[in-house]
């Protein structure tokens, strides 16, 4: 029989917030899938001088720890295949918090899965849930989208997809970035929720640690707020965009979009992609479709 392959989240700062059940695999199991071998060891320190339900005894069995991060190549994928295969129980731990929760994990969960093997998880505490908890916002529906990109022409991309969507939004972000991107949203972001300033904030940080702290703000606050943050430790951003802001959204994109369709025809001539894209975006239609038919009409 193949092995299982076990997310174990651990916790996020506070070693009191590990589970039961992770402290029960700290202790008894065999191999594991870490991002940083010297974090884990840390980990593993940490959980044996803490006060806990479980005689901690890891050092009892002998642990197998394999690296696993953004820059592993296939062949360290392929090896812990085998061993899971093999019939070994493997568990794969992050630096902090969930492995899947914008972590290298993906990868080897895709091919653990076409490899018809067995996952499980062992929860524990997550960042994104506790900022949504804390940061007084509409709890859902809620998008997820990891860290804030660097890349300008994905920051456009983005910001696009937020104008467009109502609900809340979370990003990750370090102290050394975070006055830039939210500087940045705000900017982008500001024009759509002018009228009613609905566009609202929260950034978290340092969650489950000592200095844990929340700022909550409308969008038009930010120039007061952030002289107050202090910029250490770790940061969720979270902004929530109301429905009547996102249509408005909607709408001027999609009224920009079409302008610049026109103006194009207008310079080039009457095209038949150009003028099947401006029909689809009219009639809310598959362009490629309506270019079909303008060719069915041609002939």
């Amino acid at each position: 029989m193949f092995g299982i392959l076990y997310l174990l989240s651990v916790d996020i700062g506070n070693v009191n917030d590990l589970t039961l059940k992770a402290l029960h695999a700290l202790n008894s199991g065999e191999y594991f899938v870490v991002e940083d071998t010297r974090v884990f060891a840390e980990l593993l320190k940490r959980v044996s001088t803490t006060s806990s339900p479980l005689t901690f005894s890891h050092e009892s069995i002998r642990k197998k720890i394999i690296s696993f991060h953004d820059y592993s190549e296939k062949m360290k994928i392929d090896k812990i295949i085998s061993l899971l295969k093999e019939g070994n129980d493997i568990y794969l731990v992050s630096d902090a918090g969930s492995p899947i929760i914008s972590d290298p994990a993906y990868p080897l969960i895709e091919q653990a899965l076409k490899n018809d093997i067995q996952l499980k998880s062992i929860p524990g505490v997550s960042s994104l849930i506790i900022g949504l908890e804390l940061s007084g916002l509409p709890p859902y529906p809620f998008h997820f989208f990891g860290f804030f990109p660097r890349e300008n022409s994905k920051q456009e991309k983005i910001i696009k997809i937020l104008e467009r969507t109502s609900g809340t939004s979370i990003f990750f972000e370090s102290p050394k970035r975070l006055i830039e991107t939210v500087d940045l949203l705000v900017t982008k972001l500001f024009s759509k929720s002018r009228s009613n300033n609905s566009t609202r904030f929260a950034i978290c940080r340092e969650l489950t640690k000592k200095f844990e702290s929340v700022y909550r703000f409308n969008i038009n606050e930010w120039s007061e707020i952030k002289e107050s943050i202090i910029l250490k430790g770790e940061f969720c951003i979270l902004l929530n965009i109301d429905e009547e802001t996102a249509n408005l959204g909607k709408t001027n994109q999609t009224d920009q979009e079409l302008v610049i369709l026109a103006e194009e025809i207008i310079k080039v001539g009457a095209k038949k992609k150009l003028l099947a894209k401006l029909l689809g975006q009219i009639l809310d239609k598959n362009s490629k479709e309506i270019y079909q038919k303008l060719n069915i009409v041609s002939k």
